[in-house]
């Protein structure tokens, strides 16, 4: 007991002596905590908004049912439905496209003159706002059964001219409760009122148009489809099992429909959950080693430091045993303190970004359970592990050797120690990424691959430190006009310590490397190669006869080619992603394939097309996308199950061609699979054999050739006016809008990759300036033997700039290896051949970045420097 409170002791007056030390090191260990938490919660939030979406749209039913391959089934299946025993309401929707036009709305404000504005057309100022949303019919009276809308403003519709808007269509088309909305029904138009502006989900899938609500009746009459339907939902009474209940009725409805629980939506969703959930461990095993890297830093740091203090506590009487344990006190208070600033920061620092961002986050902030325990774990151990080393060298050295510690030059076997492990834990990684099965792989990466690569490249930092002053040391030293050798002796006078400075400091340049050098990949070699006819006309529900007929006569439409899609599901093995976390769908499309091959540039990998396309026509095969071979290797002569509950056929692969550009583009117009999966790639069968096996012979795509006397704008302009309630996008569209959502969510990671590197640096400037001021009585000789002012902090300038091109170097090392392993599993995992790119502008800002941040956060250390007297300073460093 005496032993311990000794010891306590003295770590307590460690801590009480010392407090602008202990300060600086809590504030790191805090900043540290605090960026695990933030990004831990910010993740879940996210993720639970997903999911609260996904609920709100499925509602308070139990079971329901629907067309598994996107087509339509009769209103008879509802009347029958509401005759099952333990039905306590039922209640159908009918989904269809719509262009919705507010006339009275004008493109520019009211005030606009247009004669102060020459170059403005009248008539474009005066032009009426359009929008293209979902709409889905519903029965009124029964529909709130099922849904609660949240911030619902004006009223509930009741009548069939009614409309409901979710906020971003009223946005789009600037309506307000009340307005008179108009919709184009061939060569009529209709007038519905807006009763009501709901607040959307925007979590909802990845919906790139709005949803609107409307009458049942209303729609499908609009639709030319009486009587039909594409979703049934059921509410049980309460004593009623919703499996029994669907397993009891499973053969009382056609066979291309499927009767299922409301929860099986949820099937495809779970596994992206689960990838979620990887991603969030992944990502915060991430955050906790830049956290420990950071506290480890700090606290070697600052124990080392004191060093001499302990061997002079050693000559006064105290035992080996009792210096040990004050040490690790001395870590475990300092890493408790940083504790308990940095949890309730990190949550109020992920809380303002959900608040920020309420609009897009419905759950609001959650707080992440794995989140705070990895803070808390990351914090205590890295400080007990900080502690270790100077604790274990204050009770086994004797008091005179540890007095000198500081006088000691660095070990050259230390370094070179240091060095191996690094390359070795590289060396694992690369290992263990050799396994053969894929998801073991995966597995393997995240939850060992990472911590290895990353501590890897935390000790590789201390041999690099030496490699960047060698080289870049002499070239400072004339810039900055500082005695030849003087820096260099002064960095590698403390290699350990400033490596790991470098090291902490190294996370955000990696992030930021890797996560540009994978989208450029993508853009490069995958995305820049989008090429297909001029352009594609779009319906969610089929692009009827009329409208067809439209678009083709049109004098600039040279030729069109019809194309179908529905998402099937495979039944034989995993496809793409890993089992049980991957999608289980693909995208099916069928056309008259002599056309198709016609009108698009695509190219064979394998097969003979002549034998292919016949054997195609008569229903004995299908084509796959190149990703199929990418991914498992799968080919021609493999057979493939493909269906959805009670259908399902056996096809043999007859050729692999590729076409991802319609994958892409059939992602960009929102088409999702019945069971919330992404359905990543793309099948090809003939249209008569999908449309007889599967009941669906909806036209959803209509590509066509433009003649060269018109131009985009136009063309997209006359043949949305002559077929309402279709999009139509050129090729140049979609070239744009996938380079926007590329550039947008590279500039999303970019700017979680420089938060980092603040965060980062500024928790490093904590430990930059303990370590300037565990230096002063080094300093205050300096200055009292001439040293001027300008000299030393020339001095500590350089040595920040060696350690910020250190962390840039490591930095660009390490996240260039992971953009390789992220190269391999876009191959392995989506099939997606692309190369590895070196994105050298984002690395350049990066390292302009980091070494301006560094050079921020070294300006307190140099104030409190060239500020006081030496003799200040060389009381202030004999006094700790």
């Amino acid at each position: 007991m005496k032993e311990m409170s000794a010891s306590w002791q003295l770590a307590l007056s460690s801590l009480i002596g010392k407090r602008w030390r202990t300060a600086l090191m809590a504030g790191a260990v805090a900043l540290a905590s605090a960026l695990v938490v933030a990004v831990s919660c910010s993740i879940v939030s996210v993720q639970a908004s997903i999911e609260h979406a996904l609920m709100w749209f499925l509602g308070a039913s139990d079971a329901r049912i629907v067309h598994p391959f996107n087509g339509r089934f009769d209103e008879s299946i509802l009347d029958t439905a509401r005759t099952w025993e333990g039905v306590a309401v039922a209640t159908g929707r009918f989904g269809l496209q719509l262009t919705l036009t507010h006339p009275l709305t004008q493109t520019s404000p009211p005030d606009k003159d247009p004669d102060k504005d020459p170059d403005k057309d009248p008539d474009e100022l005066q032009a009426p706002l359009q929008s293209t949303p979902n709409a889905v019919g519903v029965e009124f009276d029964l529909v709130r059964r099922f849904r609660v809308f949240r911030d619902l403003e004006g009223t509930w519709p009741d009548e069939a001219n009614e409309l409901l808007l979710d906020d971003f269509t009223a946005d789009e088309l600037q309506a307000e409760v009340g307005d008179t909305l108009s919709v184009a029904i061939d060569d009529k138009t209709e007038s519905f009122i807006v009763a009501g502006i709901y607040n959307s989900q925007k979590f909802f899938g990845t919906r790139q148009r709005g949803l609107i609500e409307m009458d049942l009746h209303t729609l499908q009459r609009i639709a030319g489809m009486n009587r039909k339907l594409t979703s049934i939902y059921l509410i049980l009474d309460d004593d009623i099992d919703a499996q029994a209940f669907c397993d009891a009725h499973y053969d009382e409805v056609p066979e291309q429909v499927s009767l299922e629980r409301s929860d099986m939506v949820r099937s495809g969703f779970d596994r992206q959950i689960q990838g979620t959930r990887l991603g969030l461990l992944a990502g915060s095993i991430l955050t906790f080693m830049c956290a420990s890297f950071i506290i480890v830093t700090g606290l070697t740091t600052s124990v080392s430091e004191r060093q001499r203090d302990l061997a002079i506590t050693r000559c006064v009487g105290g035992s080996r045993g009792q210096l040990f344990a004050s040490q690790i006190y001395f870590g475990a208070i300092l890493s408790g303190l940083g504790i308990v600033i940095g949890l309730p920061l990190g949550i109020a620092l992920a809380g303002v970004l959900a608040w920020y961002y309420r609009d897009s986050l419905p759950a609001g902030l959650q707080v992440s359970g794995l989140g705070l325990s990895l803070s808390m774990l990351g914090a205590l151990g890295a400080g007990l592990l900080g502690a270790i080393y100077p604790a274990y060298l204050a009770s086994r050295v004797p008091p005179l050797q540890a007095m000198a510690a500081r006088a000691r030059p660095p070990s050259w076997r230390v370094v070179m120690v240091m060095g191996l492990i690094g390359l070795g834990l590289v060396a694992l990684q690369v290992g263990l990424f050799q396994l053969p099965d894929p998801t073991q792989r995966f597995h393997a990466y995240a939850y060992v691959g990472i911590p290895a690569l990353h501590l890897g490249a935390f000790l590789l930092a201390v041999p690099l430190l030496y490699l960047v002053t060698w080289f870049a040391g002499p070239l400072l030293s004339a810039l900055l006009r500082i005695p030849a050798g003087m820096m260099t002796r002064s960095v590698l006078a403390t290699p350990y310590r400033n490596g790991f400075t470098a090291g902490a400091l190294m996370v955000g340049i990696s992030i930021l490397v890797s996560t540009w050098s994978n989208s450029l990949s993508l853009l490069n070699h995958w995305l820049s190669t989008v090429q297909f006819a001029d352009g594609i006309a779009f319906r969610i529900v089929g692009i009827t006869e009329s409208q067809r007929a439209a678009i083709e006569s049109m004098p600039f439409v040279t030729r069109s080619c019809p194309l179908r899609y529905l998402p099937l599901q495979v039944f034989n093995r995993q496809v793409f992603g890993l089992e049980n976390m991957g999608p289980r769908t693909v995208k099916c499309f069928s056309t008259d394939l002599d056309i198709f091959f016609e009108i698009n540039p695509v190219r064979w990998i394998e097969g003979d097309p002549e034998i292919a396309l016949e054997r195609l026509k008569r229903g004995e095969g299908i084509l796959v996308a190149d990703r199929f071979t990418n991914a498992k290797n799968i080919g021609v002569g493999d057979v493939l199950t493909l269906g959805s509950g009670k259908v399902r056929h056996d096809y043999e692969i007859l050729g692999v061609i590729d076409v991802g550009w319609l994958e892409i583009t059939a992602q960009l117009f929102g088409m999702r699979s019945t069971y919330m999966e992404l359905a990543v790639s793309g099948i090809f069968m003939d249209g008569d054999v999908v449309a007889e096996r599967y009941g669906n012979s909806d036209i959803h795509f209509l590509q066509v050739e433009l003649s060269d006397d018109i131009d985009d704008a136009e063309a997209s302009r006359q043949i949305m006016a002559a077929a309402p309630g279709i999009l139509f996008w050129t090729t140049r569209d979609v070239r744009d809008r996938v380079n926007e959502i590329a550039f947008t969510t590279m500039a999303i990671q970019s700017v979680i990759a420089f938060a980092a590197l603040a965060l980062s640096s500024l928790a490093m400037g904590n430990v930059i300036l303990a370590n300037i001021r565990a230096r002063s009585y080094e300093f205050g000789v300096l200055r009292a033997v001439g040293g001027m002012r300008g000299l030393l902090a020339r001095l500590i300038f350089g040595e920040a700039t060696i350690i910020a091109l250190t962390a840039a170097l490591t930095g660009t090392l390490l996240g260039m290896h992971l953009a390789w392993v992220g190269a391999e599993n876009y191959r392995e995992l989506a099939g997606l051949d692309v190369k590895l790119v070196f994105p050298t502008i984002p690395a350049l800002i990066g390292v302009a970045v980091l070494l301006l941040l560094t050079l921020l956060a070294t300006l307190p250390g140099v104030w409190s420097v060239v500020h006081p007297r030496p003799s200040s300073l060389i009381a202030a460093g004999r006094n700790g």
